[in-house]
């Protein structure tokens, strides 16, 4: 279900996306020529998703607004080892000619996260990010961050028995 205004000067197309419960575990047999040993998880995902075709020089652009969440993602290969986390960002996302815009909110749950180059183990029990991110095309791009994190129990570990734990994080 969507609109498309295919004959105008500024060619456009919106449509609603409705994911649910997408697994990813399909992904394995393809994955495994890069070395991805192992991929799972499922994908949900409810919002309007839109793409302009603007005359030059504004080119493409890309909206993305509403829900997305992957939850008990993981996924293995020799630089890192995710396991059963769930990521979900709720907000808008905005892509054109190297510019990124992004206001909304990021939650991450459950990370447990190797990497065996490092010799280094996070786990995350809860964090969550709301704001916006602005990050400009061209030459020299710039970035501009601004909101809020929050997280509860990580704890570093690596080279050896070191471990750093954080009860919360505001």
């Amino acid at each position: 279900r969507g609109t498309a205004t295919p004959f105008s000067e500024d060619r456009a197309v919106t449509t609603t996306l409705d994911i649910g419960r997408f697994s990813l575990a399909w992904l394995g047999p393809i994955l495994r020529e890069q070395e991805i040993a192992r991929i799972g998880g499922e994908i949900n995902a409810n919002a309007t998703l839109s793409l302009a075709l603007k005359p030059a020089p504004a080119g493409a652009l890309v909206g993305y607004d509403g829900k997305l969440e992957v939850r008990d993602f993981t996924l293995g290969m020799p630089a890192a080892d995710v396991r059963h986390v769930t990521v979900g960002w709720d907000g808008k996302l905005g892509f054109s000619d190297g510019a990124i815009d992004a206001d909304g909110s990021l939650n991450v749950d459950q990370l447990e996260l190797t990497l065996p180059g490092a010799g280094m183990q996070i786990d995350q029990r809860e964090m969550s990010w709301r704001g916006a991110i602005a990050r400009s095309g061209g030459p020299e791009p710039l970035l501009k961050v601004k909101g809020t994190l929050a997280a509860a129990e990580l704890a570093l570990a690596g080279g050896g028995e070191k471990r750093l734990t954080l009860a919360h994080l505001l």
